[in-house]
């Protein structure tokens, strides 16, 4: 059963034109840090191609084991560092394109208040997937959204809540969802999301 929001929560996140400012201030420099991930995660990625072309020069040498669990263990990490440099290094990438989008897109439309209940997404339900968003705001309009992990924020920790209180900027495919950080925390939470489009009801 999901969870319900709490009044704590409520009350972190009263939207008023300064908090309002201050959390479009903190969009700016996601995608900047999502940046210099990528450049982590390059490196994750050069070292793993070292690690093997060092692994086949070995090979070359006389008397050289194979076997031995020095090359093993060789091999074996410049598999996952090639493995996560790739993956993680291509999601950074998207995520230092895709935030400075989604902050202009926040400056353009500004903040609503709406309630979020969380959905499990159909092709991956398990605990912990990205989550769909029912989004009702005051005006009695709603709207579906589909949430993304990031390498700078996720959605998972709302994937089982329902009625939280949240902010909505942006629109189309570079929306920001603001979730409550904690019960007691002042800070919140930003979410990247995409509008399922057809999935949209007005009064």
């Amino acid at each position: 059963m999901n969870r319900v929001a709490t009044p704590d929560e409520a009350a972190v996140m009263k939207l008023d034109a300064e908090a309002g400012d201050l959390e479009l201030r903190r969009l700016s420099p996601l995608g900047r840090r999502a940046f210099m991930l990528m450049i982590f995660w390059v490196g994750v990625f050069a070292a793993g191609i070292g690690g093997l072309v060092l692994s086949g020069a070995n090979k070359s040498i006389p008397g050289y084991d194979e076997t031995s669990a020095g090359h093993g263990l060789l091999v074996f990490g410049s598999i996952v560092a090639l493995a996560f440099g790739l993956v993680v290094g291509l999601n950074s990438l998207l995520a230092a394109l895709r935030w400075p989008r989604r902050y202009r897109s926040v400056a353009e439309t500004g903040w609503r208040e709406a309630r979020a209940t969380g959905r499990a997404r159909t092709l991956a339900p398990y605990r912990g997937s990205p989550a769909d968003l029912r989004l009702q705001f005051a005006d009695g309009t709603e709207m579906h959204v589909e949430t993304w992990d990031s390498t700078c924020h996720v959605a998972r920790p709302y994937r089982d809540r329902r009625d939280v209180p949240v902010w909505v900027g942006g629109e189309g495919g570079d929306i920001v969802v603001l979730f409550p950080r904690g019960r007691f925390s002042p800070k919140r939470y930003s979410v990247p999301a995409s509008a399922l489009p057809g999935i949209r009801t007005d009064p």
